[in-house]
């Protein structure tokens, strides 16, 4: 493989087409230094050059004024002793001829091309913002704005694509990013068109290559294993660009790399990228089997069009989104804030402190009534505690006389008792009791901007519209928990259910003891009135709310639609409504405690907003 490579090299060392680097070469800077100077104010057709913005792939780009339209423009021109050049020249009309003939709100517009004597300009918009260079350089960038800005390339690519147009050098350097967030391709200089594809989509795509064979077009680190082998390219050697590119946004760091050129086409030919997993932040596993199909060796094995890549980058995009806005993630306390189960710790069960309390009397001897059920405790105490026998005699008499007192008393009440007809009911006591704890974070917003600092509230405030929160439980009891939210509507009750997600725990509502759970942001909409959020503490799954789990996905956004299962929601609701809850507020910890008799225990979370 090194030979092939270094043979490639050998062939054209001293041709200038080579790699075609997007710089000038020396001699040009020159010129277009001393032509920069002499263009400032000065007009060409009907443009006035302003200021210079820099140099492009074809030439130097200037701020200009169309005077015409009295708009800004950006201006390229190629320099009087460049455009001497046929190849540069010829490149320089077929950026024109491609990025005209495309119209995509992510490709850069073009307005013009023409020549004023021996000068030729290129009018194209304005685009004010950085180059994607500039923005990765800054700082790192998130997986949310990753995938935004890949999306936005890639819808680019499949404008081009299906007017059969190959940018063939898709980099960092060719990306703008506009102040409000939209990205615009740049310099179709070295684009490539391809005939139409056959009518056989299984068919291999023709190419009318616009290089002599065996040329090496674009930029190193981002070519294709096709392109570094200067064979003929398609559509998907955008997609492998464009993978290379998703990585290097992903870890900064590009995913082929040498200490030569001969090094880093080696590298995209025959190695692997180094694993997301290296950079330490976490990624889904979706993006990385998304990187991993648009960097494969081999056409067949990339994606095998835009449209594909387009589809599994919004599919991952709305996941994250929706998960954004729903999800509720576990955060553990730290070990030192764990509570520890003793006699009195108020987040024990009261039914162990008293059975505990039972244990003892306040004298801490063994209470005289546990002596006749176990009689063994009795034996011992008398091997601790010495006493005459007279004394055990007159112990024992002394619990036979109450044991049988006990026995005819409770026989004289079954006998005597009024009879009732219907059998009791389980007292509320004899139910099991089930207890937790939630307060909100919130977070006031005004135009859309965040004010003030973040603050802890029991919920009692009066909210206004735009203002964020987020939803903190916490309970000692191993339980399941669900999120509910009910919207009213003309047709009845909306309901929604907002947990557990699929991403949490399998999608299980499963929580442990003591684990404190919070969500993520809720905005309240502008509509005046109470919010009713509904959480769901329940000893064992409960079957109405486990029906519907499948449905909080991005599609259905846990919006219950089947009326069967909406009457079994709401039935559900109505036959805890009547349920004993008590709710105490916290002021010290600004926070409501909950407790309640029964297996299920459903704590209804208003929000007043005005």
């Amino acid at each position: 493989m090194r030979a092939e490579v270094e043979k490639l090299m050998a062939n054209h060392r001293d041709s200038e087409k080579f790699l075609s680097p997007p710089a000038l070469d020396d001699a040009a800077a020159q010129v277009a230094q001393n032509q920069e100077l002499s263009l400032l104010g000065q007009k060409i057709s009907h443009y006035r050059i302003l200021s210079s913005l820099g140099a492009g792939g074809m030439g130097e780009v200037y701020l200009a004024e169309d005077t015409n339209l009295r708009r800004k423009i950006a201006l390229k021109v190629l320099p009087v002793g460049v455009a001497q050049d046929k190849d540069r020249l010829r490149r320089f009309k077929q950026e024109a001829f491609a990025a005209s003939a495309l119209n995509h709100p992510n490709i850069l517009t073009i307005f013009e091309f023409g020549a004023e004597a021996e000068t030729h300009f290129l009018a194209s918009e304005l685009v004010e913002g950085e180059t994607l260079r500039v923005r990765m350089r800054r700082s790192a960038i998130s997986i949310s704005e990753t995938l935004d800005i890949t999306i936005q390339i890639a819808s680019a690519l499949k404008a081009a694509h299906a007017a059969n147009i190959i940018h063939r050098d898709i980099k960092p350097e060719n990306v703008m990013i506009r102040n409000d967030g939209i990205v615009k391709v740049l310099d179709f200089g070295l684009a490539k068109l391809v005939a139409p594809p056959p009518s056989d989509p299984d068919g291999e795509v023709p190419t009318r290559a616009l290089t002599r064979a065996g040329t090496i077009l674009g930029t190193v680190h981002y070519m294709s294993p096709e392109q570094a082998r200067g064979m003929a390219v398609d559509a998907r050697a955008d997609l492998f660009s464009l993978g290379v590119v998703l990585y290097e946004m992903l870890t900064g760091r590009r995913p082929f790399t040498g200490e030569t050129i001969s090094h880093t086409i080696v590298a995209i030919l025959e190695k692997e990228p180094p694993p997301l997993t290296g950079t330490g932040r976490h990624f889904p596993v979706e993006i990385e089997q998304i990187i991993k199909q648009a960097l494969g060796k081999k056409v067949e094995e990339r994606y095998q069009s835009a449209p594909a890549l387009l589809a599994d980058l919004r599919k991952l995009k709305h996941r994250l989104e929706f998960e954004a806005e729903l999800e509720i993630t576990s955060i553990k306390p730290p070990a030192s804030e764990k509570q520890t189960r003793e006699v009195g710790n108020p987040a024990v069960p009261s039914k162990f402190q008293s059975e505990r309390r039972q244990e003892k009397n306040d004298a801490g001897t063994t209470n005289p009534l546990e002596l006749a059920f176990h009689p063994e405790r009795a034996a011992n105490d008398a091997a601790q505690t010495p006493a005459p026998a007279h004394a055990r005699r007159k112990l024992i008499w002394l619990v036979c006389v109450l044991l049988a007192a006990g026995v005819i008393t409770v026989l004289g009440w079954q006998v005597l008792r009024p009879r009732s007809v219907n059998p009791p009911a389980q007292s509320a006591a004899a139910l099991p009791e089930r207890n937790l704890s939630y307060f909100l974070s919130v977070q006031k917003y005004r135009d859309g901007k965040p004010y003030q600092t973040e603050f802890q509230s029991s919920g009692r405030e009066i909210f206004e519209p735009g203002w964020r929160f987020k939803l903190n439980v916490t309970s000692p009891q191993e339980g399941f928990l669900y999120g509910l939210n009910e919207e009213p509507s003309p047709a009845g009750s909306q309901f929604t259910l907002l947990f557990p997600l699929p991403s949490h725990n399998q999608g299980s509502a499963h929580l442990v003891a003591n684990e404190p759970l919070q969500t993520n942001w809720y905005l309240l909409d502008d509509k005046p009135g109470t919010e009713q959020f509904r959480l769901i503490w329940a000893a064992q799954p409960v079957p109405e709310l486990e029906a519907v789990r499948e449905l909080v996905n991005p599609t259905d956004r846990g919006r219950i639609s089947d009326p069967a299962q909406i009457q079994a929601v709401r039935a559900l609701l109505q036959r805890h409504a009547q349920s004993q809850v008590s709710s105490v507020r916290d002021p010290q910890k600004k926070q409501t405690n909950v407790r309640g008799q029964g297996a299920t225990l459903v704590v209804l979370v208003e929000i007043e907003h005005h």
